[in-house]
């Protein structure tokens, strides 16, 4: 096994110099060898070589030097900074998290898959997950959920009208279409739908397909990439 130590902490007769209460020791110190390696660390089993001879101390947060039987070394945050190069970037303090491979993977399709449309609209592809997650044909709960609709809407003839002048809006705009045909085999998923009135515009109704809704425990959602989350920081 090997190490690699980092020079920029190997005190020289420079870093010495940085401080009047270590200059005298400065010429103790040899030079750094760029080019010499490291191949032997000196541990706790050679307590000897430990042994402080001498020490010198300066102020407080200032480093301080101790003579050991191998010669004098500096302690402190001076070889990190004043002298040598440093390779730690600092910046100001950052509370946001960073994006999860999830979310670069999101971002990826979002902009290899979204196109402008000829009519103006924009289209973006549906961000599936790549760990093979299949979803069953849930025809028959998709039925039985219209059809409740359907009885729904019978008995307030306003929501009625509402919810197709809704829908009639999305077909005119382009913002849905008539599905194709289903092949043999083909993998299908519908959308149960339902309408819902603002609490502040009881004149206008949003309806909503809900991908949330479960069948034998999986829904759309399950197998769709969230994505970043973009919202503000409310508290900031």
């Amino acid at each position: 096994m090997t190490f690699q130590i980092p020079n920029k902490e190997i005190a020289t007769p420079a870093v010495a110099r940085q401080y009047s209460h270590l200059e005298s020791i400065a010429e103790f110190i040899p030079e750094l060898d760029h080019d010499a390696n490291i191949s032997l660390l000196i541990g706790r089993d050679m307590i000897s070589c430990h042994h402080i001879l001498d020490q010198i101390i300066g102020k407080d947060h200032e480093p301080y030097a101790q003579r050991l039987r191998l010669g004098w070394t500096i302690i402190g945050e001076a070889c990190l900074g004043l002298v040598h190069t440093s390779d730690v970037i600092t910046t100001v303090e950052d509370n946001e998290v960073g994006l999860s491979r999830e979310d670069k993977e999101f971002i990826t399709i979002m902009e290899n898959g979204v196109r402008k449309e000829s009519n103006g609209n924009f289209s973006a592809p549906l961000p599936f997950r790549k760990d093979g997650t299949t979803l069953s044909n849930n025809y028959e709960q998709a039925r039985k959920r219209a059809e409740n609709l359907g009885r729904s809407l019978k008995r307030d003839p306003k929501k009625l009208e509402d919810f197709l002048q809704f829908m009639e809006n999305i077909l005119k705009n382009n913002h849905a279409e008539l599905a194709p045909p289903i092949k043999d085999g083909e993998e299908v998923w519908y959308l149960p739908i339902f309408g819902v009135y603002h609490a502040k515009k009881l004149s206008k109704i949003r309806v909503v397909f809900d991908s949330s809704a479960k069948y034998h425990g999986i829904c759309l959602n399950d197998i769709l990439l969230k994505g970043p989350d973009l919202t503000n920081n409310l508290v900031s």
